[in-house]
This record gives C-alpha cells, sequence and structure tokens, in this order.
C-alpha cells in the first residue's frame, strides 16, 4: 500500500477504537415526531427514509436533532420520558434503549441547556 493509503487506514481504525470507548450515559427522550419523508427520486436515493426529529436531554442539556430510518414506525415505538443510553459526540448522538444492542446515531442540530436543571444532573 502507498504511505498515504496506509496512513488513512490507520487513522480510520484509530477513530473507531476511540468511538467505542466513549461513555455510555443516561439519557431521557424529550421528544419524537416524523419531520419528513423522502422519497426516492432521481436524486440518487434507492429507498424512501422517513426523517425524526428527536429532542434527548443528557444531564442539563438537551440535544435536538434528526434520525433518518427506513422505518416509518421509529415515532411509535419510542415514547417521550422513555430512559436511553447515550454516547455524546460533538455533532451527534449515539442513543439506544437499555437492553438493545444497534445504537441509533442522531445527527444534532442544536443543543441548550436547562434552566431548573437539579443539582448534581
Amino acid at each position: 500500500m502507498k504511505p498515504l493509503t496506509c496512513f488513512l487506514v490507520a487513522l480510520v481504525l484509530l477513530g473507531t477504537a476511540f468511538a467505542k470507548e466513549r461513555p455510555v450515559e443516561k439519557g431521557t427522550l424529550v421528544e419524537i415526531f416524523l419531520r419528513d419523508i423522502a422519497y426516492p427520486s432521481a436524486r440518487g436515493i434507492s429507498k424512501t427514509a422517513y426523517v425524526y426529529q428527536l429532542t434527548v436531554r443528557v444531564g442539563c442539556t438537551e440535544y435536538i436533532g434528526a434520525y433518518s430510518s427506513e422505518s416509518s414506525d421509529i415515532a411509535g415505538a419510542y415514547l417521550p420520558g422513555d430512559p436511553l443510553e447515550v454516547m455524546v459526540n460533538k455533532q451527534r448522538i449515539y442513543a439506544r434503549t437499555p437492553g438493545v444492542e444497534k445504537f441509533m446515531e442522531i445527527q444534532v442540530s442544536s443543543q441548550r441547556s436547562i434552566d431548573k436543571c437539579p443539582a448534581g444532573k
């Protein structure tokens, strides 16, 4: 392999290793709703994509973001107040319900601090 290719592969592997070691925190689903439906078209979309907007609270911070799925029943599977296991990244949140192996990758669009947050949360 060329040196540049080896370097890029090493960076990807290193990033993957650090991503797996990110701590899992307790979070709560605050809100979820279907925001958009992207239908197959000439734009290269091969399947219908359902885009959900989610608000997830972790400690004293709420993260607002989007999750894209091929399933139309995600909003019915999750309810506000549901506990979540969450890994927070700068631009993404990885969330799952306790006991589920696969994380949802949520693209974060904004975040806000909670004004009346209990101390130590």
